[in-house]
């Protein structure tokens, strides 16, 4: 073990810089606004909080770099690091990093000959493991790249393929948009100072003036770096790995294992087109861990070589699971299923196919500019879509890196023949779509067989039952709320007028309309069990239908409905989806997918578990079985949620009648840790099970913050490969480092 510590003064200079950078500003702020008002007097707060603020940056950073400490394990990473009110430790098994990253900022590299090496996981990027201000940070990346190689990844790096620099036209291009935005930014408050001028005096002006000054100096530089920075970039592509080097001042050099690398796009604006630039995006296994190579002449060469290296692998992949041997599993681990592997499609016996939408289909969805310009290509080992039209962009996805499939249909495709199938990928923060394609030409079962979901008969089916009774204990507030409304409605029509039951009279109209529509549409949905695979349908007019591997379901949580078995399960399946949300903002989403009204929904997060494990056959899925012991169990401490209420409650105290409600819901709240799973149980009115296996976690933090510590508790964090969110955070536990080194222990059996 290599156990490694910042360098104190790096460390420090940096924190530094920017506390003091920060209480200086203030402080200026005060300052000319002393002057501007001729309030002298304001100068001393300015000293006084310039003072206290730079003591308060010298201690926290003196405390946080006696914290911070890394250890290099023969098969895993460890990260400790805190402040003045908080502790955390990170673990990284090394046969999860997707890519490692060694930077070199100018300054703190030249004077203290210190730099960063960053380690990405395939989980989000909280999970990631920075080695800050370490001395000799190049061993340090060469030793973790040795490191790789001796859990498996290849990393030999002795077969050029293919190298490339961003181009010098790509780079005045992307120097010229920067400029463009300060031009704006500058023109915009110089006429901001102009405007002043009639108000400030002759020094309020000079100091205003200065300001603009210097930023367009600040700009000027800026975009010389940028320039230069651009010109040194330098994207390589060996036969088992991509290496860049990117910086002209500071510099940055990044490694990505061929086994880690999940699809690759190309990307081009008409501006860009018409110069003949791209932009090039490689995506590694996890969510958001997209990689930019921008402002290249040969964008379709280096993504063809990429692409060459993802099918390189997935065939090594192939090729050692055919070779592996399965030890066999020891005396009473439970494991009974005989069941065998997928098997691969051959590149000469898969189905390929050019497709492009059905263009009135598309019309009548308002997406005639995509058809037009649309095409989408089925190859052997990926499938791909590609728009040109005004800009160009491509986006591929290697079958191997592909998580699910959901098959959509609507009114409009059942007149048109038409249907979208939309493909999920651990590397991708967006799905592809084959949108408004004729089902006349896609072979749906081949194309689900090439990504790994070889189809088969259905062994177990799991339908809804959906009545009445169950639907008001679904929506237990809803179904009080309503003879509450009807009753107010009732007294208002009394006192005022009839016309006050009209509103509670439309009410009750869309509930009877909607109970026929619900029935019909659950007496459709299915949740199918097959040998390598999950199926579910839903919907009515507007139906999806989708398909994930159990490899490739993370993440498994039930939520059983007031006063009965039944309830819903949520299944969540590797990777994520960027979208908009009602407001505009981008919005990230888990790939899931949900059945409701389930029957004995509380044991289904074990039962399919087990399934998920190889435990069990699909069939087993809907016969009783024995319980099984249900392993540690840890709770949450109820002081740390109060007092987060008390102190909410000084800004609204109406909040502080919610103290019963919120001591129940954490004296509700359960952790387990069995031998192969943890389980979070919680939920007051409905009581929700989410459990994720150890052999999905991709790493595991612990850390305590300003209130864990003041009540000696602590919080333990779970996360798998394709989340930009934890999946499980198990906070608030006094015996947290139990809870923790259980895990880890498991884990890593």
């Amino acid at each position: 073990m290599t156990e490694l510590s910042p360098k104190r003064s790096s460390f420090m200079f940096t924190r530094l810089v920017g506390g003091v950078s920060l209480a200086s500003i203030l402080a200026l702020v005060l300052g000319i606004t002393a002057v501007v008002a001729e309030e002298l007097l304001l100068v001393i707060p300015g000293v006084l909080l310039w003072f206290v603020l730079v003591v308060l940056t010298l201690v926290s950073g003196m405390v946080a770099w006696k914290k911070e400490k890394y250890e290099i394990h023969p098969h895993h990473l460890v990260m400790h690091r805190g402040g003045l009110a908080s502790d955390q430790t990170t673990e990284l098994d090394v046969k999860n990093i997707t890519h490692v990253k060694q930077r070199l900022s100018w300054i703190r590299y030249r004077f203290f000959d210190v730099g960063d090496v960053i380690v990405q996981s395939a989980g989000s990027a909280s999970a990631e493991v920075v080695f800050r201000s370490i001395q000799n940070p190049d061993a340090v990346y060469a030793q973790i790249r040795e490191l790789m190689k001796t859990n498996s990844f290849s990393m030999k790096g002795e077969t050029l393929l293919h190298q490339e620099s961003p181009s010098t036209l790509g780079a005045v291009v992307e120097v010229a948009s920067i400029a463009a935005g300060g031009v704006l930014a500058v023109g915009w408050l110089g006429a901001g100072v102009l405007g002043a001028m009639s108000s400030a005096g002759p020094a309020g002006m000079a100091l205003e003036g200065l300001l603009v000054v210097g930023l367009v100096l600040l700009v000027c530089i800026f975009l010389v770096l940028h320039f230069f920075d651009m010109r040194r970039r330098t994207y390589t592509v060996y036969d088992d790995l991509v290496e860049y080097q990117e910086g002209f001042l500071s510099r940055t050099n990044a490694v990505i294992p061929y086994e880690n690398i999940a699809d690759a796009s190309t990307r081009q604006t008409a501006f860009d087109r018409v110069l003949g630039l791209y932009n090039v995006r490689v995506s590694c296994q996890g969510s958001s861990s997209e990689i930019g190579f921008r402002r290249l002449a040969s964008g379709p060469k280096l993504q063809s070589v990429i692409r060459g290296r993802v099918d390189a692998a997935q065939a090594s992949r192939e090729q050692r699971e055919q070779l592996r041997v399965v030890p066999p599993k020891a005396e009473g681990s439970g494991v009974k299923s005989t069941r065998p592997a997928a098997q691969s499609i051959p590149s000469a016996e898969a189905w390929t196919a050019e497709l492009q939408m059905n263009t009135a289909r598309a019309f009548c969805s308002a997406a005639i500019l995509r058809a037009l310009g649309t095409t989408y290509s089925v190859g052997p080992s990926s499938v791909s879509s590609q728009f040109t039209l005004i800009g160009n962009q491509q986006l591929e996805f290697a079958y191997d890196k592909v998580t699910g499939i959901q098959v959509r249909t609507s009114p409009w495709d059942a007149l048109f023949g038409t249907f979208t199938i939309r493909i999920w990928s651990i590397g991708s923060s967006m799905p592809l779509d084959l949108a408004h394609v004729p089902r006349a030409a896609v072979d749906l079962p081949a194309l689900l067989r090439q990504s790994g979901i070889p189809g088969g008969e259905a062994r177990c089916s799991f339908p809804a039952s959906f009545g009445l009774l169950v639907w008001l204990r679904a929506h237990v507030v809803g179904a009080v709320m309503v003879p509450m409304l009807v009753l107010l409605s009732l007294v208002l029509a009394a006192a005022v007028s009839w016309e006050m039951l009209l509103p509670i009279l439309s009410l009750l109209g869309f509930i009877v309309v909607s109970l026929p529509i619900l029935t019909v549409r659950y007496r459709q949905q299915r949740l199918t069990f097959h040998t390598h695979h999950m199926e579910h349908v839903a919907g009515i007019l507007w139906k999806k239908h989708t398909y994930a591997r159990y490899d490739d379901i993370k993440k498994i949580s039930v939520r059983r409905y007031v006063g009965t078995r039944r309830g819903r399960l949520q299944v969540f399946v590797a990777g994520e989806v960027q979208t908009q949300g009602s407001k505009g903002q981008s919005v990230v989403l888990p790939n899931t997918f949900i059945a409701h009204y389930l029957e004995e929904v509380t044991p289904l997060t074990e039962t399919i578990d087990d399934l998920l494990l190889g435990r069990i056959e699909p069939e087993a899925v809907m016969q009783p079985r024995e319980s099984t012991p249900a392993g540690a169990e840890f709770r949450p401490a109820v002081s740390n949620s109060l007092v987060a209420l008390l102190l909410g409650g000084i800004f609204c105290p109406p909040i502080w009648l919610l103290a019963p409600y919120v001591v129940l819901r954490v004296k509700r709240k359960v952790y387990r840790v069995a031998s192969d799973r943890a389980v979070v149980e919680e939920g007051v009115l409905y009581r929700t099970h989410t459990s994720v296996l150890f052999d999905r976690i991709d790493s595991i933090q612990q850390g305590q913050g300003a209130l864990g510590k003041m009540f000696s508790n602590g919080s333990v964090t779970l996360m798998t490969a394709g989340s930009s969110r934890p999946d499980l955070f198990l906070k608030n536990t006094p015996d947290y480092q139990s809870l923790y080194r259980m895990i880890r222990e498991r884990d890593g059996e």
